[in-house]
């Protein structure tokens, strides 16, 4: 790694204080808020006396802060390698203890305490304190560790492990969907078994191909759980976030053990901040087994097979293979030509692009054939989608903002990277920073766009190609990978301790306040209200009428349900909001025809409201009010309510006598 100036250890001490002193105002008032508006602290003594501890710990901190920079302060530093010199003496037990520290703070989060660190601040200051406490058992573990790099490392794994345990909730029994889409992902990618599940051949799905093939690897063992598959989702989110990591280690050649954690660590939440989906991480994962960019044909052989995987995955990735095999040959490849332009340099990172993106769009065209969808229009919803502009900046579905949120995951990487390069300016050459700008540059505007698309603009995971190529070429230039132009100097480079805790605050910061409070599923009303579906689904079948399950088909998947329901395989949830928010008229329209005629005689749902929110306020309330418009107002105009099952978030619903509307139609202006 290129080497950092490591700050005094006075310097750190009064850095930490002052942090600690920071975060720790912002955190009380921030805890000091939400009591309030619970109006906890009008019954609660005890959150009363806590109010006063932490205000007597604040003054104590600001106290210290304040010796720190007078002479008065110079016992500070002995008083604090006096307590390390007594915790050495438990030697092994040190990192004993930091390992109980690292799975502590998940258990606290998690935990009935949870509440009151659910907000931003408080839970980052209690991420900061165990922060600290870690680092000081690492130091006293681990004689020589310096102090700034075991703080490094105790929020790196502490960040590592929060970030792994917070899908742990994930994998339960509980039969109904966990949110919104969460049971729709196992039924489109029940498809790849759909003769023996359902008994009919039925077509692919239509968004998201890569996901379902690796969501539809269980259904290879017939009669699995549905809790099993929620298992190996988050094994896929685990498994191929950590292989992207690890085989980032391994491009860049550490010969250090302890330095490889720590980067494996980093990498996989930085991965997270997007999050990179899994299924997008496997062509990242071919890349970077296979590309060895002093070998041309074997690094196109490898670009073709991840850009084919890209365009069974989604057809904004098909060039990315390509681009980053590009920005690879950038990084590690010199030109060698002084003067002139490299022609012979440039057309063989075009021809990596080339290639890759034909090949992927060779394979998304293959898919749509091959997929069993008579109607191909429907593969172009992302083309007819409304674009939100305002999602750019901070709105309600994302308070950070696309914008803002990438430029903070991004600039402390990015200017690291600026500051080393500049540095080595005799190692590049113009085409190669130009090269690595333009792809950089390239990724980036488009992240930004495919980001304002209704349904997305919620988080950071569109613009997941330029965050995977800024982390290879960001980490080739701190470890110093990059390959220098023949006769360059060696170079001669320092980072600034500071920006290295940037690189590794943002990612970690970030990683801390995922997840929260174990959630509280009732499983007995669960099973209950599937009983009653049971009941009602069995009343229609007796009856020769047809049941559609537009959420909820988990339990014909899994066959959760007593009775024989045959699947209506049209006007699942999640195609009926793709469908909503493209504005298909063609599909809308059977829909509707279906609908008129009552074909089904039953209908279960989530619950249905006629609920109108604004876009100032509400979060992706462009998408509900489509949702509203488009598949709601039609439904409820010829079916009523039946029953509710709130807590479970299940609706019925029965076709009316006498319809209750005007004709519906997909017109956007009806």
């Amino acid at each position: 790694m290129q080497p950092f100036r490591t700050p005094a250890t006075s310097t750190l001490l009064k850095a930490g204080l002052a942090l600690t002193l920071g975060l720790g105002w912002l955190a009380f008032n921030g805890f000091e808020a939400q009591m309030l508006a619970l109006d906890y602290f009008s019954v609660s003594a005890k959150l009363r006396a806590l109010r006063l501890a932490l205000l007597g710990g604040l003054a104590a901190i600001a106290l210290l802060l304040g010796l720190a920079f007078t002479p008065a302060g110079a016992w500070l530093l002995p008083v604090a390698r006096r307590l390390a010199g007594t915790l050495r003496r438990l030697k092994a037990a040190n990192l004993a203890l930091f390992a109980l520290l690292v799975v502590a703070f998940p258990l606290f989060v998690f935990g009935e305490y949870g509440l009151y660190i659910s907000l931003p601040m408080p839970r980052l200051w209690m991420f900061w304190l165990f922060t600290l406490v870690g680092a000081t058992l690492l130091w006293a573990g681990r004689p020589g560790l310096p102090a700034f790099s075991a703080l490094l490392a105790s929020g790196l794994l502490l960040g590592l492990v929060h970030r792994a345990a917070v899908f742990l909730p994930e994998i339960t029994t509980y039969p109904l969907s966990l949110s919104w889409s969460e049971v729709s992902r196992y039924y489109q990618a029940s498809l790849y078994a759909s003769q023996r599940l359902y008994g009919l051949d039925l077509p692919l799905s239509i968004t998201h191909p890569s996901r379902y093939m690796l969501q539809a690897i269980p259904f290879i063992i017939p009669d699995l759980p549905l809790w099993a598959h929620r298992a190996w989702q988050v094994l896929l989110w685990w498994g191929l976030t950590g292989l992207a990591a690890g085989l980032l280690v391994r491009r860049l050649k550490l010969t250090d053990r302890g330095l490889k954690l720590l980067v494996f660590a980093w990498a996989f939440v930085f991965l997270m901040q997007g999050a990179v989906f899994y299924n997008l991480l496997v062509s990242v994962v071919i890349i970077l087994w296979g590309v060895r960019t002093d070998n041309l044909r074997r690094t196109l052989g490898v670009v073709l097979l991840a850009s084919a995987w890209a365009g069974f995955s989604r057809i904004n990735w098909t060039p990315v293979p390509g681009l980053l095999a590009a920005g690879l040959l950038y990084l590690e490849q010199p030109v060698g030509a002084r003067t002139g332009i490299p022609w012979r340099y440039f057309w063989r990172s075009v021809g990596l692009f080339v290639a890759g993106m034909l090949t992927g769009l060779a394979a998304y065209a293959g898919y749509i054939a091959l997929s069993g969808n008579e109607n191909v229009e429907q593969f172009g919803s992302a083309f007819t989608s409304d674009l939100l502009w305002n999602r750019l900046l901070p709105s309600p579905s994302y308070p950070l903002g696309i914008l803002t949120g990438i430029l903070l995951v991004s600039l402390p990487l990015l200017a690291a990277s600026v500051w080393l390069i500049r540095q080595q300016r005799g190692a590049w050459h113009w085409l190669r920073l130009l090269g690595l700008g333009a792809i950089l540059g390239v990724l980036f505007i488009a992240g930004l766009v495919v980001s304002t698309k209704i349904g997305g603009g919620t988080n950071l995971h569109n613009m997941d190609a330029f965050m995977v190529l800024l982390m290879l070429a960001g980490t080739a230039v701190l470890f110093g990978r990059t390959t220098a132009e023949p006769g360059a100097s060696p170079p001669q480079a320092s980072l600034p301790a500071g920006l290295l805790a940037l690189i590794v605050a943002v990612p970690v910061g970030l990683a801390a306040l995922t997840g929260g409070q174990w959630p509280e599923r009732d499983h007995a009303l669960a099973h209950q209200t599937v009983a009653q579906m049971d009941e009602f689904a069995e009343e229609a079948v007796a009856a020769d009428g047809e049941v559609l399950f537009i959420s909820q088909r988990q339990l014909l998947t899994f066959d959760l349900l007593e009775t024989d329901v045959q699947l209506i395989p049209e006007y699942e949830q999640i195609f009926l909001m793709e469908m909503a928010i493209s504005r298909n008229e063609a599909y809308l329209h059977q829909f509707y025809t279906d609908l008129a005629d009552h074909r089904f005689a039953i209908i279960f749902s989530d619950p249905l409201f006629r609920r109108i929110k604004s876009v100032e306020v509400d979060a992706l309330a462009e998408e509900n009010n489509a949702w509203v418009q488009y598949i709601i107002e039609p439904i409820l105009c010829e079916y009523y309510i039946e029953s509710t099952f709130s807590d479970a978030g299940v609706q019925v619903l029965k076709p009316r006598s006498q319809p209750r509307c005007d004709v519906f139609d997909a017109s956007p202006d009806h």
